[in-house]
């Protein structure tokens, strides 16, 4: 068969892959014929892989047969050499291929990144595809692997033209942000690291808002991230994060810094959502805490930014996120009333029981809304959606957090303050939230 350079390193890549390891030598070459008798049936010669992977210290113009061409490619789970040239489908992820390969980490105690990478690039991304992901995920994080983590967003066939609610990405991201929370000198160590990575600035940084550590640890991965900042959006997101800490914490020269850095930004619709509301809520809750009301300019403005938010693509899929934390911000801001409309339009979207994404805000939607209900004086209603809150489904990012509302709806409708909340709310510094939630301390 003719040899063409590009196809040829292609089906090297293909056939390294299904064995498992990079050929080098003759031993290697003599498993892999074995390894390929045993699959396919069809018998390779040593001498023949040893030509084809260029360790024979010759040079042979012709190249292999289109047959044995066929068989490698079988091997590699097609049913011929052209078929992979066409673009036959990827071959698929076997479970037993994950688990040998998991096992083989597992052992070593370190994960091969260059060989996690060729198994990402070259089979099909169906249901094994992130299941393999999702482990060697997991396992990183076991092994408190600092090597592979570093290089994790590096891993380009997973997160190449995909975003991050695409549903495996988005549990696995939230699963690794979980799982490296009680690893200070680790996390330190990658945010320095992702901060400048803009595939980790999305998939990590911007998804993974922890809330609950935000004013004890997380602050510090948003200030890296500020480094990098370059866009109106990337640095409103920073500010309006580092605005609530400082806010929170009483940190007043610090909060009118930022305060003063926010106000100096147009909202357009070229700005996501959540970041709007953001804006939004840090002007309320600046502006109540200094004047003691909210101005009739700051309430114009709330509605001239619904009105230019996008409602197209995957982020028009996310408006809804918009009102969630725009409400949260008027609560916080103890503006009821104002919270209500907003409460009102979101419960009319069609759009809010639709995606696993929206499962933890739906609980924040009942949530708010006992607590606006009740300060509204629809004390019945209050508790009854209260009692249909299930705050197990709370966001991971936000879980503690969103249980300071849940605590505040709870004692509202006459439930006391259980001792795991006070504790919560002082180890993670929300004690100033808290208080603007009417709850005891």
């Amino acid at each position: 068969m003719q040899k063409n350079d590009k196809n040829t390193e292609l089906l090297k890549k293909r056939v390294e892959l299904e064995f498992g390891e990079t050929i080098t030598d003759r031993p290697g070459c003599e498993a892999l014929s074995a390894k390929i008798f045993e699959k396919t049936g069809q018998l390779i010669s040593y001498n023949t892989l040893r030509r084809f992977f260029g360790l024979s210290g010759k040079k042979y113009k012709s190249g292999l047969s289109k047959s044995s061409f066929d068989i490698l490619a079988r091997f590699c789970g097609y049913d011929h050499f052209e078929q992979m040239l066409l673009g036959g489908s990827k071959p698929d992820l076997t479970q037993e291929r994950i688990y040998l390969e998991i096992q083989k980490y597992q052992s070593r105690k370190k994960i091969d990144f260059d060989s996690v990478f060729m198994i990402l690039e070259n089979f099909s991304d169906g249901e094994n595809y992130y299941h393999f992901y999702h482990q060697i995920t997991l396992l990183a994080i076991v092994l408190k692997d600092e090597d592979f983590l570093k290089a994790y967003f590096q891993l380009r066939p997973v997160f190449k033209r995909k975003h991050y609610l695409q549903t495996h990405i988005y549990f696995t991201i939230i699963t690794l942000g979980i799982q490296l929370r009680g690893m200070t000198d680790l996390k330190k160590i990658l945010w320095e690291v992702w901060a400048p990575d803009p595939t980790a600035r999305k998939f990590y940084f911007e998804l993974f808002v922890d809330m609950d550590t935000l004013l004890t640890e997380h602050h510090k991965a948003i200030s890296e991230y500020f480094r990098y900042a370059e866009t109106d959006e990337e640095i409103l997101f920073s500010d309006t994060l580092l605005f609530f800490k400082s806010f929170m914490l009483d940190e007043k020269a610090e909060a009118e810094k930022y305060y003063r850095k926010i106000s100096e930004f147009s909202i357009g619709n070229n700005i996501h959502p959540i970041v709007a509301a953001r804006v939004l809520t840090a002007k309320f809750i600046y502006e109540k805490e200094k004047d003691g009301q909210i101005s009739k300019g700051l309430i114009d403005e709330l509605y001239r930014i619904e009105k230019s938010l996008n409602l197209f693509g995957v982020e028009g899929q996310m408006t809804g996120f918009f009102y969630y934390w725009m409400a949260e911000g008027l609560i916080i801001a103890q503006e009821y009333e104002l919270a209500g409309v907003i409460l009102d339009k979101l419960s009319d979207r069609p759009d809010i029981e639709s995606s696993y994404y929206n499962r933890g805000s739906l609980e924040r939607l009942k949530t708010y809304q006992s607590i606006v209900y009740y300060h509204l004086g629809k004390i019945k209603m209050s508790r009854d959606v209260f009692r249909k809150t299930e705050p197990e489904h709370y966001h991971g990012f936000s879980y503690s957090y969103d249980r300071f509302f849940y605590a505040a709806a709870g004692f509202l409708n006459g439930e006391k303050v259980s001792p795991e909340i006070i504790q919560n709310c002082r180890e993670l510094k929300y004690e100033k939230l808290a208080k603007l939630l009417g709850l005891p301390l």
